[in-house]
């Protein structure tokens, strides 16, 4: 019986390939196996160390953005592979397919349908989907598939496809045996320690390894604590502050006995044996090693997967009780926004959980019931019902009624956001877990350079989200965008545009960002002002203005930016400019200023500067005699107003306010 196996590029896809391979030729000697993946990627090396022939074929990523050049490129490439692996499926001739995930797998796919198709080869397909969210491969190829594997119960809801059975996650059947005592022995780790693996997936991770490295003073105030650190291919000292003392620092701790630092470990299984606690990206396939093994994680999903797969697999163990969540977060570095793990977080998170020992054995406990399944005896008897025509028998599944969708859409997850805060009467009513969900989606979407109906559409929306969650560590990020003012490229100015941050994205960082944070503190008082100035774009600068106003900050410097700001080339700027004056100026400059705009050939401006005068006279700038005075001499020249016209309208009601004030007074 042949079998070929494609699916790669990280550990999550090539390590549950390799251990449903494993358990086929455990069960059957003489069975026959191919392995297609890429020449550069994980499975060139560890698929030759099982003894399983492997053949390469070209693949390249789909690429998301809106790159005509990329999509060719992808396109030409993925021709290329089809081609290669129409050849290697005609002289191989496998019975059984199985697709465990990844782009790397897209040719063979591609190659077994377009086959099908023209009914020159017939196979049976087995495509086996590890994540909470389904990877966009599987969901395009599940359509000449003849049954789908999912590791979730609420994943099987996602594929429009009666054949869909949960088989949970295949591990390695050695991962079964393993003892903590024994793997600490072989690993020459002192059993008195408290032992927490940091490494960030087959890969490793720049910023989980950058965040440890900041984090290392801190969690070694604890005696008792040894750091199992997984670097992966870099060690990522160039960039962290102060290179050559970090250097010295590390090989410090390793010689006390506190840390211990290697690129790459072949024998994974046993140092999570060793660890109490372990650190960890959200693939599907750490996370299911870990519940094998029962040990307790903290997750940092990984803000670039696909479709935030890892962020539905991380929330999925956090609700089972054997996980908890520690989020990237964004922030602005030399011009850009990137994500990154906050060092202090990851202290505070790591020092918590291990100091409370009966949180950590309840986590232990849930890890290990949460997988009940032999996923790999399964997925070969269903291999073997394929083979055989029957209709694979499997758990059935549970729980497809709510299932737990990673909402991917940026507007939809904004709507969403407002209305949770709606159905729970507030913000502050929402689980504190839920927020720190939403202020990451937020996070995610501010380091976001995607278009969305505008360039850098998904980074508005981003915006918009720190003003509903009310997001205040943000502020100085907006503040950063506001006034950014890197120039777009010779086309787009040509176009209209200006900055890289667009018009309707600075529009809106004061209207749906700063607006809604409330407050002002020094920092967004002058760059309001700035912008109210400098920005070229009029709806900047009004809302600039607007807010100003809303402040309503009594301040010398406001007061003159805005009075200057009287002299803008937009009648919209000068309405918000006259309305800001009227809630923030002293009587002085507001008398003057209305006198200038009484005869204006713009009523729009003449209802602003009588508007002006009101908000002053609320708030107790404007006496109501200096208001009565004011009104006499605007009605005195004004007897071409229409009876309905609004001005007139809005003038009448002042002046009875007015009188009606100072006749009260007189009565006094």
């Amino acid at each position: 019986m042949k079998y070929l196996f494609t699916g790669g590029g990280t550990g999550g896809h090539v390590y549950p390939a390799l251990a449903i391979a494993d358990e086929i030729r455990r069960q059957s000697p003489e069975a026959e196996f191919l392995f297609v993946g890429r020449k550069d990627k994980l499975e060139s090396r560890v698929v030759p160390n099982q003894e399983f022939p492997i053949k390469f074929v070209s693949s390249i990523a789909f690429p998301r953005g809106r790159s005509l050049l990329k999509l060719f490129s992808f396109v030409s490439i993925l021709c290329v592979g089809i081609l290669q692996s129409i050849i290697i499926l005609m002289r191989f001739q496998p019975k059984v397919i199985i697709g465990t995930g990844g782009y790397v797998s897209a040719p063979i796919l591609f190659a077994y349908g377009f086959l099908k198709k023209i009914k020159f080869f017939q196979s049976k397909v087995f495509l086996y989907e590890p994540n909470a969210c389904p990877g966009l491969l599987n969901k395009v190829c599940v359509r000449f598939s003849d049954c789908v594997g999912v590791g979730f119960d609420e994943t099987a809801s996602l594929f429009a496809k009666r054949n869909v059975v949960k088989v949970g996650y295949p591990v390695r059947r050695d991962f079964k045996a393993l003892d903590k005592l024994k793997a600490r022995e072989d690993l020459g780790i002192d059993q008195s320690r408290e032992v927490v693996l940091v490494f960030g997936g087959s890969g490793g991770s720049s910023a989980i390894n950058q965040a440890l490295y900041l984090a290392l003073p801190n969690l070694i105030t604890n005696p008792n604590i040894f750091i199992f650190h997984i670097t992966g291919n870099q060690s990522d000292f160039e960039t962290v502050p102060d290179v050559v003392s970090t250097a010295k620092k590390l090989k410090r701790l390793e010689k006390e006995g506190f840390y211990r630092k290697v690129d790459y470990v072949d024998d994974i299984k046993r140092v999570y044996a060793a660890a109490d606690l372990i650190v960890c990206r959200g693939g599907a396939g750490t996370l299911t090693e870990l519940g094998v093994i029962g040990r307790p994680s903290i997750v940092i999903p990984a803000s670039v997967a696909a479709d935030d797969h890892q962020v539905a697999n991380a929330r999925q163990i956090e609700m089972l009780g054997a996980g908890k969540i520690l989020y990237e977060k964004a922030r602005w570095v030399n011009g850009k926004i990137e994500m990154y793990v906050d060092s202090k977080s990851l202290f505070d998170i790591v020092a918590k959980t291990l100091n409370d020992k009966e949180r950590l054995a309840e986590m232990s406990r849930a890890a290990l019931s949460s997988q009940t399944t032999d996923s790999v005896k399964l997925i070969v008897q269903i291999l073997e019902s394929l083979i055989e025509d029957r209709s694979p028998i499997a758990p059935e599944l549970a729980a497809l009624s709510n299932p737990m969708r990673v909402i991917t859409e940026p507007n939809k997850m904004l709507s969403l956001v407002e209305n949770r805060i709606k159905e729970c009467g507030g913000l502050s009513k929402l689980h504190q877990d839920e927020i720190n969900y939403y202020r990451y989606r937020a996070d995610r979407m501010l380091a976001s350079s995607a278009w969305l109906e505008i360039p850098l559409g998904v980074r508005n929306i981003g915006v918009k989200l720190i003003g509903v969650l009310k997001y205040q560590q943000h502020r100085q990020t907006l503040l950063q965008i506001l006034l950014d003012k890197k120039p777009v490229n010779t086309l787009k100015r040509f176009l209209g545009g200006d900055y890289l941050h667009n018009g309707i994205l600075r529009r809106n960082v004061i209207e749906r960002g700063l607006a809604q944070l409330g407050e002002c503190n020094a920092d967004t008082q002058s760059a309001l002002e700035h912008v109210l100035v400098e920005d070229p774009y009029f709806e900047v600068r009004a809302a600039a203005a607007r807010l100003l106003g809303q402040f309503s900050l009594p301040n010398t410097t406001s007061e003159k930016v805005l009075v200057l700001a009287l002299m803008d080339r937009s009648a919209v700027v000068e309405v918000e400019v006259l309305a800001a004056l009227g809630s923030l100026a002293t009587a002085t400059t507001i008398l003057i200023t209305v006198k200038k705009y009484r005869q204006h050939p713009n009523w729009m401006l003449r209802m602003a500067a009588v508007q002006t005068l009101h908000k002053a006279y609320d708030r107790g700038e404007i006496e109501a005699e200096e208001l009565k005075q004011e009104l006499e001499e605007i009605h005195s020249i004004s007897s071409h107003f229409e009876p309905n016209f609004l001005l007139a309208s809005r003038l009448r009601d002042l002046t009875k306010q007015a009188l009606s004030a100072t006749h009260k007074r007189k009565g006094e």
